[in-house]
């Protein structure tokens, strides 16, 4: 029997074959350090049911403080057992057989069944075993309803966030107490903002009332399908209004009525502003001519730690605005968003409207509905700030400080510099002398002509010598995840056309900003007389200071 990863909903960590067998070496390791317990064999369905939990509940992180502690949680979880009918104990490994067997044996030859897969269904079973115990003679037949329920809805664990790719539709404490799992909800309901400005939500609901009217030429096909899946899951979507509530409170954004017990995010732009106007200050460095230039004023900013600090802030600020109910609706809007682009990405809805490609078919009907928005600034928008966000949510551990540099910057180094320097001078020297060899009829040294003759010298040289710097550089932040930022940044700023001042203004050093690591409890019925004052006080718990509006809010409320 062989199992593997779902990829599905997976964290970056785990979407290469690499990070899965770095993951699998890490639980090994740790069953292997024993806590009194026997070590469960890889082959086995209990192994693999193990594997799944920790994924569905969002452990995937082995580096991670607190990361053993979960896993031997799991481990006791999967040892455990319930009762059949007539009172016997069914160990829970039992039901982990059962169930692998079961969906080994849906295909011939067997198919390989999923970590998460196994674990999902084993859990529904032993969940609701006092409804239907394992002598049930229904009991089979439950495991393949449970199957089919994951197979069309997906894990119900905490496990990614992952939205389509915009471009083409198609954790656990650190010092700060910085969530990864709250940063990747603030992420898609980012996301979803900058969709709905995209007119996204609007244009599906035309969609879809134009189909229920019998007015789309489209017949019994998969976008008709798509459209009655949307359709007939309109309960379990946010509305339009709990939709604005939530973008007002996490993200301070306009348009939404949030409730006066709690204060919206207004400090979430600027950070991430912030943050990324020092991302793009920390990439201008990288050239050489700026770390030459004498006219360069602004040399603090442009140091890799200053990019922490502005990280910090922002990762702390979207974990403090992601607990609780954001979570949930993250994933109800970033399951909107899948079914949403599953309607505009099929031929028959493209077919209908007379364009090819998704954005087309919202552009279209946007047309209809009266106005046409940016759709390039928004659909940039919501990519770059998914990825910054997914990126600072993955490496939530390291904001608050490390031992380590945060970007491998050799490149920025003086060492750097010189070693670029002499190379330039030395293969100046070398493509010389190969010169007057060859205006003098004689052969280049074979050294040389192996290397393909004159002009060679001075790139393989470089190419050695970053090689060997990248090689052996021990960083917090990768050189692809690294390389990923700077580019979303610089999207970012394209797209809303912020100049080059303003971006040297944004990222200058900025004191580290207090930030609480859990939201502020609501207090006890008040009197209407210290509304404003326990208002004023949850600002200030939160680090925000009030402006002159709010300030005359908060002592002039206006009459209800």
């Amino acid at each position: 029997m062989k199992f593997k990863f779902d990829p599905k909903g997976l964290p970056g960590n785990l979407k290469t074959e690499a990070g899965q067998k770095g993951f699998i070496k890490a639980v090994d390791q740790l069953m292997s350090s024993g806590n009194g317990a026997g070590k469960v064999a890889q082959d086995t369905p209990t192994y693999a049911a193990m594997i799944g939990m920790l994924v569905l509940d969002g452990y995937t992180d082995p580096d991670a403080a607190g990361f053993a502690d979960q896993f031997w949680r799991i481990f006791g979880e999967a040892h455990g057992k319930t009762e059949d009918s007539e009172g016997n104990d069914v160990p829970n490994t039992t039901v982990y057989d059962d169930v692998a067997k079961a969906i080994s044996e849906l295909e011939d030859p067997a198919r390989t069944v999923y970590y998460q897969e196994l674990a999902s269904v084993s859990r529904n079973l032993i969940e609701n075993a006092g409804q239907i115990a394992h002598d049930d003679a229904t009991y089979t037949s439950q495991i393949f309803v449970y199957d089919d329920e994951y197979v069309s809805d997906g894990a119900k664990g905490a496990g990614g966030l992952d939205i389509p790719d915009l471009s083409d539709a198609g954790g656990t404490a650190g010092p700060d107490d910085i969530r990864r799992a709250n940063i990747e909800s603030v992420a898609v309901i980012a996301a979803a903002y900058n969709l709905e400005q995209a007119r996204l939500f609007d244009v599906i609901d035309r969609i879809m009332e134009t189909w229920w009217n019998g007015q789309l030429p489209i017949g019994f096909d998969r976008g008709s399908k798509a459209l009655d899946d949307l359709y007939w899951a309109t309960d379990t979507r946010l509305s339009p209004a709990a939709r604005h509530m939530q973008y007002s409170r996490v993200l301070g954004a306009d348009g939404g009525e949030v409730s006066t017990e709690v204060q919206p995010n207004t400090q979430f732009d600027d950070l991430l502003k912030r943050f990324v106007a020092s991302l793009a200050e920390y990439d201008r460095q990288q050239r050489i001519g700026d770390i030459v230039s004498t006219q360069r004023r602004n040399a603090l900013a442009l140091t890799s730690e200053q990019v922490r600090s502005s990280g910090r802030n922002l990762a702390a600020n979207a974990s403090l605005y992601g607990w609780g109910g954001p979570q949930f609706a993250a994933r109800r809007l970033a399951d909107h968003i899948k079914k949403s682009f599953a309607v505009l990405n099929s031929r028959e809805i493209q077919a209908a409207y007379g364009v090819d490609g998704p954005w087309k078919v919202v552009e279209r009907v946007a047309q209809e509905l009266g106005a046409v928005p940016n759709l390039v600034k928004w659909q940039t928008q919501a990519t770059a700030i998914k990825t910054i966000l997914d990126i600072v949510a993955k490496r939530a551990s390291i904001w608050s400080g490390s031992k380590l540099p945060l970007f491998n910057d050799a490149a920025s180094s003086q060492d750097a510099v010189a070693d670029r320097i002499d190379d330039g001078f030395g293969s100046l020297a070398d493509e010389l002398h190969n010169l007057v060899l060859v205006t003098a009829g004689k052969k280049l040294p074979a050294s040389t002509a192996s290397r393909g003759g004159v002009g060679t010298t001075m790139k393989t040289r470089t190419t050695s010598v970053a090689a060997t710097k990248t090689a052996t550089g021990t960083v917090d932040i990768d050189d692809a995840d690294r390389d990923m930022l700077m580019r979303q940044a610089g999207n970012y700023i394209a797209v809303n056309g912020i100049k080059d001042d303003a971006v040297e203004q944004l990222s200058q050093p900025s004191e580290t900003q207090y930030a609480p690591s859990i939201p502020a409890m609501p207090s006890s019925a008040s009197t209407s007389g210290s509304d404003g004052i326990d208002q004023l006080r949850q600002m200030v718990a939160q680090g925000q200071v009030p402006n002159l509006d709010q300030l005359k809010g908060i002592v002039m409320p206006t009459a209800g």
